[in-house]
């Protein structure tokens, strides 16, 4: 049985674990961390800033337990960017930095691209809720951020990516 060690962003460690006495403030610093992050490059494209959504976090953190970098099932349920690392020490920021690295590949000709989806959807413009999750398996780090509603809709581009 392949061992996979699973680290939560202390929010969702507070939710799978329980209550406990440092859960609350571990979970508002870890999800008002990661808001932080997406929210200021949503900034530069002008999309208003995300709301966290523990129902997302949670069902991010259960993808990310699977340790498999492949599209979920969401069937129009979600946004999702996915986000794998070789290496064990990386995080959040990390992940990220790798979707909003994408813009330089994004031409802003309104369609969808593999090689930008992620980028796109972090910010999507009517996008307003995000819940994410992070594990440590056995070949890296592996970020999952879910949002609603979900974003890389076609013939809506133009209106929900802007230029910077």
């Amino acid at each position: 049985m392949r061992s996979t060690r699973t680290a939560f962003l202390g929010v969702i460690a507070a939710l799978m674990i329980g209550s406990l006495p440092a859960a609350a403030p571990a979970q508002a610093q870890a999800s008002a961390a990661i808001l932080d992050l997406m929210n200021t490059v949503r900034a530069k494209y002008h999309a208003p800033p995300l709301e966290w959504n523990n129902d997302l976090a949670r069902a991010a953190t259960a993808y990310t337990k699977a340790c498999k970098n492949k599209p979920s099932n969401a069937d129009g349920r979600y946004g999702e960017s996915r986000w794998h690392s070789t290496n064990n020490n990386a995080g959040i920021r990390d992940a990220v930095n790798a979707w909003a690295g994408q813009a330089s590949k994004y031409r802003f000709d309104n369609r969808y691209s593999s090689e930008t989806g992620d980028f796109t959807q972090l910010v999507w413009k009517d996008s307003s809720r995000v819940g994410a999750g992070i594990a440590k398996c056995s070949t890296g780090t592996f970020v999952v951020a879910r949002y609603t509603p979900p974003g890389n809709i076609p013939h809506r581009f133009a209106q929900n990516v802007l230029r910077p």
